[in-house]
C-alpha cells in the first residue's frame, strides 16, 4: 500500500515562511538541507519509523495526526 501525507494550508504557509527566512538567514543551500530533513521526518512518521506522538496530547477529537520535533519546530500532519 502507497500511503501519501498532505499538509494543510497553514502549514504550507508556515513552511513558506520558514523557507524565505532561511534563505535569507543561512543561505539556498541550508535551506534545501531543511526542506530535505523535514521532508525526510514526514515520511518517517508515514512509514511507522518515527517516535511521533498523537496530537491528541494537545488537542481533543483528533485522529490520525501525528506530530515529530524537527530542530526547535514540531510538525504535524
Amino acid at each position: 500500500m502507497n500511503r501519501s501525507f498532505r499538509l494543510t494550508r497553514r502549514a504550507e504557509v508556515s513552511l513558506t515562511e520558514i523557507a524565505r527566512w532561511t534563505i535569507e538567514t543561512f543561505g539556498l543551500r541550508q535551506a534545501e538541507f531543511y526542506e530535505a530533513e523535514l521532508l525526510n521526518r514526514c515520511e518517517s512518521i508515514l512509514n511507522g519509523q518515527a517516535h511521533s506522538r498523537s496530537c491528541a496530547v494537545l488537542v481533543d477529537d483528533v485522529e490520525d495526526l501525528r506530530f515529530i520535533r524537527a530542530g526547535s519546530i514540531s510538525w504535524s500532519f
